[in-house]
């Protein structure tokens, strides 16, 4: 399972040092970068870092979190990432305000691991939902092992190896599993009877709970009437 990269911002060394250890507490696996306010944190994004979540004080000296957030918005590439308010004040309007600057949540200082937990995962939930539903789904594929059969979405294709997304919480084949897999388009094109194996499963959003588990299927013993069917799939996708 890929890392969880996070960037942390603030101009109190004690309170990343804190949110950093915190955040190792919870992530198995978790890169952590920091940044003493805005401009910094403007640099490390620009330095072609990728970060899925982005934990930010919002009274900083140089550029505030205000300001940095309406930066962030701004630019396509960055704009999707998750944004955590970290402030000590606890005032609605305020937090209202910051809500409609663009957060997607906040925390007040000082705050608990169990908090910081819970809204993390929760944002990074939210945030992987958006990612599934913005997913290019080429067909449907029903796939089964044994008696146990999975209804999945088809999100990428080739001739030996497809990429499925299987919903978290249903029937997931493990890796090496032999399967059987059926794909389709609707109702105006339907391959039966392939054989396969799972190579790799990965969920959407790492290190988190998440609502899909991503699938490699590599094809075996292909016969050449499943090659001819494959690429009379293939081409229907490219038109």
């Amino acid at each position: 399972m890929s890392e969880l990269s996070v960037l942390i911002v603030d101009d109190m060394a004690s309170m990343r040092t804190m949110t950093r250890l915190s955040l190792k507490k919870i992530f198995a696996n978790v890169k952590i970068e920091e940044a003493n306010n805005g401009k910094k944190a403007q640099e490390k994004l620009t330095s072609g870092t990728h970060f899925d979540i982005i934990l930010c004080d919002w009274e900083m000296p140089d550029m505030n979190g205000a300001e940095f957030l309406k930066w962030l918005r701004t630019k396509s590439q960055f704009k999707e990432i998750p944004f955590i308010m970290v402030t000590a004040k606890n005032d609605q309007k305020f937090i209202e305000t910051a809500i409609k600057s663009g957060v997607n949540d906040y925390i007040t200082k000082p705050f608990s691991i169990d908090l910081l937990t819970k809204k993390v995962n929760t944002v990074l939930a939210e945030a992987s939902k958006k990612e599934v539903a913005a997913t290019q789904y080429l067909g449907e594929a029903v796939i089964s092992s044994g008696a146990l059969i999975s209804l999945t979405k088809l999100i990428s294709f080739g001739l030996h190896e497809i990429y499925l997304l299987f919903e978290y919480g249903g029937h997931i084949p493990h890796i090496l599993d032999n399967l059987s897999i059926s794909l389709s388009i609707g109702q105006t094109i339907k391959i039966e009877g392939l054989k396969g194996y799972i190579f790799s499963l990965e969920l959407t959003q790492p290190n988190m709970i998440t609502s899909s588990v991503k699938g490699g299927i590599k094809f075996t013993e292909l016969s050449p009437k499943d090659m001819e069917g494959l690429i009379k799939f293939s081409n229907f996708l490219k038109k």
